[in-house]
C-alpha cells in the first residue's frame, strides 16, 4: 500500500515536417493496421465504410496491414471484397516490419477497435499526420483521439462511414488535422519519454539513499 505509480508511454520516432503536410496526389489511402480478426480490432468496419462510398472517390485505396489471426473472419472479408467487385480498391499487403515509409504515404487511418491499452499503432500513424477515426466508446483509443482535432470519435458504424467520408473529401480539413495529430502526440517523443524515465530513476535513488542515511 502506498506505493506509488507512474505511467509512462512509449516513445514514437520523429517524423520530418516535410512529411506531414500532404499535397494533391493523383491518389489517396486510407490506412486499416492490426490483427485481421472481429473480437477486437474488426478492420471489417473500414472496409464495409469505405465499400459503401468508394464509388464516388475514384482515386481513394484501403489498403489493410496484419497478421490474419481468425481465418474464417478474413475469408469473409475477402468474399465481401469480391462480391463488391473491390479487388482493385481494397487491398490485403500482409505484415510490414516497416510501417514508417506507409504511414507517410498513407492519408488517414481508419481504427474501429473495440479497445486498446496503448495504441503504438495509432501513436506512430499520429507522428506521421495521420487523423484518425475511432469510436468514442473505446478505452484507450478514445484517449488518442481530440474529436474534431486530431480526428474523429463516433458512436455508430453509420458515423463512422459518414467521418471517413468528411475526411476523403475535404483536402483542407485532412491537412488541417494532419497537423494537428502531429502536434498532439508531441509528448510521445524520445527526448519527453526519456526526461520522465530520468526523473523517476532519481526519484528512485534519492529513496535508496535516504534509506541507507537512515
Amino acid at each position: 500500500m502506498g506505493i506509488p505509480v507512474v505511467v509512462i508511454p512509449n516513445a514514437v520516432e520523429p517524423t520530418k515536417l516535410s512529411k506531414i503536410e500532404r499535397g494533391v496526389k493523383s491518389s489517396y489511402t486510407l490506412l486499416s493496421v492490426g490483427r485481421v480478426e472481429g473480437e477486437n480490432k474488426r478492420p471489417f468496419i473500414t472496409i464495409q465504410s469505405f465499400a459503401e462510398i468508394c464509388h464516388k472517390y475514384p482515386n481513394w485505396f484501403l489498403d489493410f496491414y496484419g497478421p490474419v489471426t481468425d481465418e474464417a473472419y478474413m475469408h469473409e472479408i475477402q468474399m465481401f471484397i469480391k462480391t463488391h467487385n473491390l479487388e482493385n480498391r481494397i487491398r490485403y499487403k500482409g505484415v510490414s516490419n516497416n510501417l514508417q515509409p506507409i504511414y507517410e504515404n498513407a492519408d488517414i487511418l481508419g481504427f474501429p477497435s473495440k479497445y486498446e491499452g496503448f495504441s503504438v499503432v495509432m501513436a506512430e500513424a499520429m507522428e506521421s499526420g495521420l487523423p484518425v477515426i475511432g469510436f468514442k466508446d473505446s478505452p484507450g483509443v478514445n484517449e488518442m483521439i481530440i474529436d474534431n482535432y486530431n480526428g474523429f470519435l463516433v458512436g455508430s458504424i453509420k458515423e463512422y462511414t459518414e467521418k471517413l467520408e468528411v475526411l476523403m473529401a475535404n483536402y483542407n480539413i485532412r491537412n488541417k488535422m494532419a497537423l494537428q495529430s502531429h502536434k498532439s502526440v508531441e509528448n510521445l517523443s524520445n527526448g519527453e519519454v526519456w526526461i520522465r524515465w530520468e526523473y523517476v530513476m532519481k526519484q528512485l535513488i534519492d529513496r535508496y539513499n535516504d534509506k541507507k542515511v537512515r
